[in-house]
């Protein structure tokens, strides 16, 4: 991947990777992220006056990368604020929010979805929201090939799906609460797959199996994939041909970015303090660069409600 935060953020519930569509895939994402193996584990991290722990974005394969584009992130912080910030990779979003909950670190990047499960938990507090060319949000996109003849979401009923995980806003609960909408129910009337993130999602649709045939009808993903040069280098195919041989049945508008929360009980100062130094980050764009944002904006809590809707929509807890 180009950048970190296209890559998909949960790797230890390993059975949604590759599940389809069902009643038991309808439970495992109601229950899921806290029903994993990480729970157990809770690193004890000391701490000196003045120090904090920042948990990047989640990762199980890019630890070593994620690490190395973070320190220097923590460093000019420390620099600015006059904290040590420290570093601590969780492996998942599970993971970070065990390590939230309980104290081992202080500030968390998550997906706007996990920002919700922590609030309503164990009262977490929103510490900014990123922007990605320039906004807090983006737009998620149900595409489907032109070839398939599918020309509206009604027409996606019984048909395979390419999403990218069961707690992704963009990629999931967005699109699949779109359907339900139409009264099909997304567990049960789609044949769903999850796939690496986004640009795995797209290319996934547009790509053949070992037998030279198309096995995916529809992709749920996000409008910036559409515009991937990645996209276009993995399929060799160029932009404009993507988009010529694509249809795009419904864009979703609004769908709010990955943010940063704060744990509940972290000194009120040292809030401020980083709430204010991160935002200046913004004048070192090649920090922020591997992360795939441009910056970072406040927020309040009422932004990500339509979120909560639909996530209920697809009866998912927002509560552990």
């Amino acid at each position: 991947m180009s950048t970190l935060s296209r890559r998909r953020l949960v790797r230890s519930a390993v059975g949604l990777l590759v599940a389809s569509a069902s009643g038991a895939l309808a439970t495992a994402c109601q229950q899921w992220p806290f029903q994993t193996s990480v729970q157990t584990y809770v690193p004890k991290v000391e701490r000196a006056p003045g120090e904090v722990v920042f948990a990047p974005p989640p990762t199980l394969e890019g630890f070593t990368r994620v690490t190395k584009a973070a320190q220097p992130l923590a460093e000019a912080l420390g620099t600015t604020t006059g904290l040590k910030v420290k570093v601590l990779v969780p492996s998942d979003p599970a993971m970070a929010l065990l390590w939230l909950r309980e104290g081992s670190i202080d500030i968390a990047w998550l997906g706007p979805f996990f920002y919700i499960k922590a609030k309503e938990s164990f009262g977490a507090e929103l510490l900014l929201r990123t922007l990605v060319q320039g906004r807090p949000s983006e737009n998620s996109v149900i595409v489907t090939r032109k070839e398939t003849g599918i020309t509206a979401l009604d027409q996606l009923k019984g048909r395979t799906i390419a999403a990218t995980d069961a707690g992704d806003a963009v990629g999931w609960i967005y699109p699949a609460a779109e359907i339900k909408k139409l009264g099909i129910d997304p567990f049960r009337d789609l044949d769903v797959e999850f796939r690496a993130d986004e640009i795995d999602a797209l290319i996934t649709l547009l790509s053949k199996d070992k037998d030279g045939k198309f096995r995916f009808h529809a992709s749920f993903t996000a409008e910036r994939a559409m515009n991937s040069k990645e996209v276009a280098d993995k399929l060799k195919m160029p932009l404009e041909k993507i988009k010529e041989e694509t249809n795009v049945l419904k864009k979703i508008e609004g769908v709010p970015t990955a943010v940063l929360v704060a744990r509940p009980g972290l000194e009120r100062k040292t809030v401020e303090t980083l709430r204010t130094a991160i935002i200046g980050l913004k004048e070192k764009p090649d920090l922020l660069k591997p992360f795939g944002v441009d910056g970072f904006t406040e927020g309040k809590d009422a932004d990500f409600n339509e979120l909560r809707e639909r996530a209920k929509m697809l009866g998912m807890s927002l509560k552990d």
